[in-house]
């Protein structure tokens, strides 16, 4: 359930998803003695970054700018990049093209070359004029390397070339592959033994190709059950490629191979414990190691021991944290690194910038105190927020953080998978009074609902240096409550419900499980309830959104055998299907990126590709047209209502899960802050936490990128402004839409909808419906899912069910 900054719950893909953990197997030893000052004798890195300035056509209107590859070579940064202007007026639309139209003088390949200040050296055209760019790279002596297609003048067939050019950018040698492929290649390597690599697409499942310094074909690299991760790389004299299995049933073990050079065979290897998805896409493999950024800092991995080692703490820079979302770094030696930066904040203009690390005599910032922050996906706004914070010479304290999802945090495999394990150690770490000052994002875990460990903040908001509750979506203060103490206040906040088509069931926001019947019994016999009904699913939704009714962390006492939990089976089993194969469910949306559509987020009724073995169902096709009459959403923003909204036919209700009690739409807070009782800087932390409550901190938090929204804000004049502003370019995207149609485009195969002021009033009328807020604890419905399939497979009772479901639950919360 915890999904922060990475992205809308139902209706984008979700990158990377399950790569998060990164280094989470690494262990430590011993409990560390937390620094309260900060001494002249600690690590500090100077910083020096310079935005590389990719030259363009400045005379034509560009329309997507794509960073194709960056890297250092020697002391040059090498670029090579895509540029498509944009179109005249009229060239285009309804598939019409003037006679004298070349795709070619609107599309071009670039390779730039920039010296270590970000100065721009030379800029040449990637490919020949008579040849296919494909990709590019650069060899260990700098020179820049061009894979084309283009026709041999002695057959006339196609032919794959790669090209080598000095640092003057004239061709040194073209070579010929003897190519064992119909179809473009996207990347292509030059080994330390001046051998030519080349591969499809960057994927395990894609084979590598092997030709001598001459282009003579040797071999592919592949396996049936294993696939090479990012690059080949040298260690000792030999080549090793990280491999990840091919088996999608299988998860992500990865493993370091030695390569058979010499017939392509990966041998037998061993386990990478430490390793994550998500740090081989940023990493750099280097003489010494392999070296990737993390959200906490640059970490170096020992191929001899399996471990992560820090190199460089964040913390240890003045660098403004917003920059390093995506970072490639490269080690000069133990004084010195060197990173390109990338910058995806605008996907139709990618930028990079080049940093500068260089190890400082003195810490600059010795004899302020530290005020440390740990949280759960700690949002960019918040660094943005600690970067100015840290720049105030008036302040006495500097805010360190640490995200402990990068952390070396000891968990368990199943914390591994859902951060439950993570969340139980940063909770024993609490308990040790081993904490920081503030705590970021744990509000979902019910277990941090506790008086003993943070500070009630009621008190704060209603003192002397708070404010005024009506400025602000006190429901949403009074939901997040336990026994009428705010331990975790919501900055932003999502909503947590479900969006039923209003024409086929005619319910109220509160409904409870006796209007569920009711409303089943009315649909036609040609709708389907939901797209999948299983049974653990409505059974979730059947027991509400807050598992705290259901576990006292406090007591360490659950409350499974009640009569609310064995009505919610019941109805579960009743609606939902036991031996129903799991299918990839989705609703098909994009983002149609041209002017006018203002990143507004449109329908797409296309199939979409599901895993191997599973089926398909397209949720958004089936809502559409009324096949089905209702769908679990979780909207995080304004924008998500419009999509949602037009999604169900126009005729979208958002209300509650359908419980026993009619419990209504829940709230779950998109970003949260809490202080310890251990911490002794209370009264600083709440200024911290304060301080997000202003007009113009609840405007930059609760701002959506192109994957997920911000969450709504608490300040309700932000909410009136941002909503209806939201309205108004939702419209304008949909006027943009129409017109595009009686052009004869397709607008990106995409539906848009129209949105209404309406709109704002009916989602403010459910922000202050809200009296409950959303809490999980993954073990436990771990549990539930395991103990209730016999009860609903008909083979055990609810009472014998339950009864497991209580002392299993109970023993885990006792060893926490």
């Amino acid at each position: 359930m915890i999904k922060r900054s990475f992205g809308k719950s139902a209706s984008v893909i979700v990158i990377a998803a399950s790569l998060i953990l990164g280094g989470s197997s690494c262990k430590k030893n011993r409990k560390e003695e937390k620094r309260r000052m900060i001494l002249e004798t600690d690590p500090f890195f100077t910083s020096e970054i310079h935005e590389l300035n990719i030259p363009i056509d400045t005379e034509r209107k560009v329309g997507f700018l794509t960073i194709m590859s960056a890297e250092i070579s020697g002391d040059e940064v090498v670029v090579s990049y895509e540029v498509d202007y944009a179109l005249p007026e009229g060239v285009g639309d309804g598939g019409y093209y003037p006679e004298d139209y070349n795709y070619n003088d609107y599309f071009q390949n670039w390779t730039a070359t920039f010296d270590m200040e970000g100065n721009l050296l030379r800029v040449e055209n990637s490919a020949e004029e008579e040849g296919l760019y494909q990709c590019y790279t650069t060899d260990k002596a700098g020179r820049s390397v061009t894979l084309i297609e283009k026709e041999s003048p002695e057959t006339g067939m196609s032919q794959d070339v790669v090209v080598f050019r000095d640092k003057e950018g004239k061709i040194e040698k073209e070579v010929v592959l003897e190519s064992q492929w119909d179809t473009l290649i996207n990347k292509i390597r030059i080994l330390e033994d001046d051998r030519i690599l080349v591969q499809q697409y960057e994927s395990p499942r894609a084979p590598m190709y092997v030709f001598d310094s001459n282009g003579k074909y040797q071999f592919k690299i592949t396996s049936l059950d294993r696939g090479v991760e990012g690059d080949l790389f040298m260690q000792d004299g030999k080549y090793y490629a990280i491999t990840s299995s091919l088996d999608s049933g299988s998860g992500l073990d990865f493993m370091l191979n030695e390569i058979d050079m010499t017939t392509g065979e990966i041998k037998p290897g061993k386990a990478m414990e430490a390793v994550d998805g998500l740090m081989l896409m940023q990493a750099v493999f280097a003489e010494d190691g392999l070296y990737s950024a993390t959200a906490n800092g640059l970490m170096k991995y020992d191929f001899s021991s399996d471990k992560m080692v820090e190199v460089i703490n964040w913390n240890q820079t003045d660098l403004n944290r917003t920059l390093l979302s995506s970072v490639r770094c490269y080690p000069k030696n133990q004084d010195e690194y060197r990173a390109i930066v990338y910058d995806y904040s605008d996907i139709k203009h990618e930028k990079l910038s080049l940093l500068t690390l260089k190890r400082a005599e003195k810490n600059p910032h010795a004899g302020q105190k530290i005020l440390y922050v740990g949280g759960l996906g700690i949002p960019s706004n918040f660094y943005e927020y600690a970067y100015e914070y840290n720049a105030d010479l008036s302040h006495d304290l500097r805010i360190e953080t640490i995200d402990y999802y990068y952390s070396n945090e000891e968990t368990d495999d199943t914390g591994k998978n859902d951060y439950s394990g993570l969340a139980d150690s940063i909770y024993l770490k609490l308990l040790s009074g081993d904490g920081p000052d503030i705590l970021l994002n744990f509000d979902e875990f019910s277990q941090f609902e506790n008086s003993d460990l943070f500070v009630d903040l009621n008190p704060y908001i209603d003192g002397k240096n708070g404010f005024e509750r009506s400025e602000y979506f006190d429901s949403i203060f009074r939901a997040s409550e336990k026994n009428g103490k705010l331990f975790h206040a919501p900055i932003t906040f999502d909503l947590v419900g479900l969006m039923v088509n209003s024409e086929r069931m005619d319910v109220s926001r509160n409904w409870n499980l006796d209007d569920f019947d009711r409303a089943v019994s009315a649909l036609p016999s040609d709708v389907s309830l939901v797209p999948q009904p299983i049974c653990g699913m409505l059974l979730s939704w059947f027991m509400g959104a807050d598992i705290s009714e259901y576990v006292d962390y406090d007591k360490r006492q659950t409350h499974f055998q009640s009569e609310s939990m064995v009505r919610a089976m019941e109805e579960a089993g009743k609606y939902g299907s036991a031996d129903q194969p799991p299918a990839y469910t989705y609703i098909g949306s994009s983002i149609y990126m041209k002017p006018g559509f203002e990143s507004v987020t449109g329908l797409t009724l296309e199939d979409d590709l599901p895993e191997e073995g599973m089926e398909s169902i397209n949720v958004g096709a089936m809502l559409y047209t009324g096949q089905c009459a209702m769908y679990g959403i979780d909207l995080t923003c304004m924008d998500d209502y419009c999509f949602y909204h037009g999604v169900v036919g126009g005729c979208g209700r958002y209300v509650g899960y359908p419980t026993i009690g009619g419990n209504g739409v829940a709230a779950s807070a998109n970003m949260s802050l809490a202080i310890l009782s251990s911490s002794k800087y209370q009264d600083e932390s709440w200024e911290i936490i304060k301080s997000f409550y202003s007009e113009e901190a609840q405007i930059k938090m609760c701002e959506q990128s192109q994957y997920a929204g911000g969450g709504f804000p608490m300040r309700r004049s932000v909410f009136e402004k941002t909503s209806h502003e939201t309205v108004e370019r939702v419209n304008n995207t949909y006027d943009c839409y129409l017109t595009d149609l009686k052009k004869g485009n397709d607008a990106g195969s995409c539906i848009y909808f129209q949105a209404d002021e309406a709109m704002v009033d009916e989602v403010r009328e459910i922000i202050e419906s809200v009296r409950i807020s959303g809490h999980y604890d993954s073990a436990v419905m771990t549990i539930i899912e395991e103990e209730t399939a016999g009860y609903f497979q008909d083979s055990r009772s609810a009472e014998d069910v339950l009864k497991t479901i209580d002392n299993r639950a109970r023993q885990i919360i006792a060893e926490r």
